[in-house]
């Protein structure tokens, strides 16, 4: 074999094995796409209308609460979609909600958001306590195709259930 054998060998073999990285980032592009628009999809059929019957909920009662929706960066060959939504609490009423960067802070958090592999999301519930001063974190992951309606309103439940049963622990008597 001679030199020139040797390299164009070689040159061949790189060839092929750059083709063949460039069809592997090509499938695995196609699973992200597919699995973002799976994401948005279980948001806007499932989560979306559950937070937003929450939502109405706490409207007419005149509670305090925030909803934020974050979505999707879209390469060129994707929609924007809904990635994330964070949901703030506090069970007091109020007429003119402010919603600084302290009340955000003091509230309780719920978060539904997408995995960093977006192969799942992550349900978290976050309590801040102010006696003694911690925050309570809970947080499970679950794939996008477990998610259905039952689910989301049980985790919207007990997230309101645990905010307000934090709220009272928190009280202070005088």
């Amino acid at each position: 074999m001679t030199i020139k054998d040797i390299l164009e060998d070689f040159s061949r073999k790189e060839e092929l094995h750059r083709q063949k990285m460039q069809e592997d980032e090509a499938k695995t592009r196609q699973k992200i796409e597919r699995r973002i628009q799976d994401i948005s999809q279980c948001f806007e059929a499932v989560i979306l209308p559950a937070v937003y019957s929450v939502e109405n909920d706490l409207q007419q009662a005149g509670y305090w609460y925030k909803i934020t929706i974050g979505q999707f960066s879209a390469p060129e060959s994707l929609e924007s979609g809904v990635r994330e939504v964070i949901f703030h609490f506090y069970p007091e009423r109020t007429q003119n909600p402010v919603y600084t960067q302290k009340a955000l802070d003091s509230a309780y958090k719920a978060s539904i958001g997408a995995t960093g592999d977006y192969r799942k999301l992550t349900f978290s519930i976050f309590f801040p306590r102010r006696l003694p001063p911690v925050i309570e974190k809970e947080e499970i992951n679950r794939a996008v195709s477990d998610i259905n309606q039952p689910v989301v309103d049980a985790f919207l439940e007990k997230f309101i259930k645990g905010a307000i049963d934090v709220y009272q622990s928190d009280r202070v008597l005088l």
